[in-house]
């Protein structure tokens, strides 16, 4: 279900096109990370072996969303980032308790206050861990796109319903600087 109006949810999408391949890569790489987080408390080393969609190397960490200046659903733990330079990056978790539902109203409430305007919210379906595989679990939730104006900034929530060991939840947000063209 969408929940915009019929401009504002073309500007928006069109918003993702414009900064949406590298967005899209680190999205899916933190999506593909929620399945093989590791144990909890093990410290990745960085690497530098990111998608090739990103203009400098992926450098691969466990920062909570607070690090990056974006709010931290309560009960968020298993944290794994991926960024690509200043302007790329993402960061997913999982959540102990809690619906997708609950967490996208979490960031509904969170981030106007940081200077971040709504677009657009749809319904999503997932296959995390591995895409390709068609026996692989499928999982349902809500994406949303906001907009920064200054710095010129969008950011991707994902949300789904995927329960665990020890979690009902799974998150992924992705943020990408925006071209100076895109309005």
């Amino acid at each position: 279900m969408e929940r915009t109006g019929g401009r504002k949810r073309k500007t928006a999408w069109g918003l993702l096109a414009v900064g949406g391949a590298g967005l899209v890569c680190l999205v899916a790489a933190g999506l593909l990370a929620v399945g093989s987080l590791g144990e909890p408390g093990e410290k990745p080393q960085a690497t530098a072996n990111g998608p090739s969609c990103c203009a400098e190397p992926a450098v691969h960490d466990r920062k909570r969303p607070s690090d990056y200046g974006l709010p931290t659903y309560p009960g968020a733990f298993e944290f794994h980032s991926v960024t690509a330079g200043l302007e790329q990056g993402s960061t997913a978790f999982s959540v102990r308790r809690g619906t997708a539902r609950e967490v996208a109203a979490y960031y509904r409430k969170k981030l106007p206050g940081l200077g971040w305007e709504f677009q657009a919210e749809q319904t999503a379906t997932e296959r995390p861990g591995n895409p390709g595989d068609p026996k692989a679990r499928t999982a349902r939730g809500l994406r949303q796109i906001w907009v920064r104006r200054e710095p010129r900034e969008q950011l991707q929530l994902l949300a789904l319903d995927l329960p665990q060991k020890d979690s009902t939840a799974q998150v992924v947000l992705g943020w990408a600087a925006l071209a100076e063209d895109s309005r």
